[in-house]
């Protein structure tokens, strides 16, 4: 399966939802306090909403595309049972 055929269907196992949630909290978290402490130095509010922006853009490419990495642990799933 190549690469745009994966981002179309979007499928990623549950370690790889838990991933991608932890990591979205996290790049939430660490954007905004970097932008603030940034905006708060430099006593400029753009440079907090350019920081943020950013950041939080960077942290969408990574979070919502279905990349590689959030598939390594794919379910089994049983075989069907033969119908009788």
């Amino acid at each position: 399966m190549n690469f745009a055929q994966r981002i179309i269907e979007g499928s990623i196992d549950f370690v790889g939802q838990q991933t991608a949630d932890s990591l979205s909290i996290r790049v939430i978290w660490v954007s905004t306090v970097v932008a603030f402490l940034a905006g708060l130095v430099t006593a400029d509010i753009s440079v907090t909403v350019y920081i943020c922006a950013f950041a939080y853009s960077a942290g969408f490419i990574f979070v919502v595309l279905p990349w590689p990495f959030y598939n390594r642990n794919p379910l089994k799933w049983l075989e069907p049972a033969a119908k009788n």
